[in-house]
């Protein structure tokens, strides 16, 4: 419990990586604030791989977090909308009193290609996981400086560093996540609070799965096959599990973790993308 009594907010935080680092942060004392889009908020763009959860998901999770032993919130949240994401934070610092760590976990992807990309669905995928993380980021702060102490961990990916075809949107996006996690750490070092990116590769989420099942649509071969093949292609012959972002996450947050800070922390087994 080396993080009792601080206080989390973590957007995305009902499912995949969000999920996990929320319950990681729970065992160590944190009380957490999820926030995450539900169905009956938002939709989805033709090509769009997004997981949208049901209000009762959102719920789940809390009743999870809260058999920890500490205190849990749960909101439907929209990143790519500004008054929602400064509500989130809102919320969180006036049901839980204070927002101490901030996850950014919110994402999702496409497949198109650049010559016959959907310019919406470019920019949804630009406004959820690069402009959501700004947005929540920005609300946080205030709170943060004024307490002189935060730590502010986003999740990018290992396509913020290496291209991929068919994703130019994701990588475009997780790459300017990178560029504004080193600008901002630069920006609140003085007042104690860290900045970092978490890289994952593939991930073992309901997310990723969506994700492998289009390629292998696309490519017309079997998703189980697809999958198989992805993970022989590891050093390690396997995908990372979201429970090992979850404990990246929470060293991040501890005292231990204060000079780390403008980095970017590749999870992938040895893998590039």
């Amino acid at each position: 419990m080396r993080l009792k009594g601080k206080v989390a907010a973590i957007t995305g935080g009902a499912s995949g990586m969000g999920r996990a680092i929320a319950l990681a942060l729970a065992r160590d004392g944190v009380d957490v604030a999820i926030g995450s889009l539900t169905k009956d908020r938002g939709s989805s763009r033709p090509g769009e791989i997004v997981n949208l959860l049901s209000s009762s998901d959102l719920e789940d999770t809390r009743k999870e977090i809260g058999a920890c032993g500490v205190r849990a919130l749960a909101l439907p949240l929209d990143v790519t909308v500004a008054e929602d994401a400064r509500n989130f934070i809102e919320s969180t610092l006036r049901e839980l009193g204070s927002v101490d760590i901030l996850v950014n976990a919110a994402g999702i992807t496409c497949e198109q290609t650049i010559a016959d990309h959907d310019d919406g669905l470019w920019q949804k995928v630009i406004d959820v996981n690069l402009t959501g993380t700004y947005y929540c980021t920005k609300a946080a702060l205030p709170h943060m400086i004024r307490k002189r102490w935060g730590r502010i961990i986003n999740i990018s990916s290992t396509a913020g560093n290496v291209g991929g075809p068919r994703n130019g949107a994701y990588c475009a996006a997780k790459a300017g996540v990178l560029g504004l996690t080193r600008a901002l750490a630069l920006e609140v070092g003085e007042y104690n609070i860290t900045v970092n990116a978490i890289c994952p590769s593939w991930v073992s989420t309901a997310f990723g799965k969506l994700w492998i099942e289009t390629i292998a649509r696309n490519e017309g071969v079997d998703e189980k096959a697809k999958m198989a093949e992805i993970e022989r292609s590891y050093p390690q012959r396997r995908i990372i599990s979201p429970e090992e972002i979850g404990h990246l996450a929470r060293f991040l947050a501890q005292e231990e973790s204060f000079g780390i800070s403008g980095q970017d922390l590749t999870v992938s087994g040895g893998q590039l993308w």
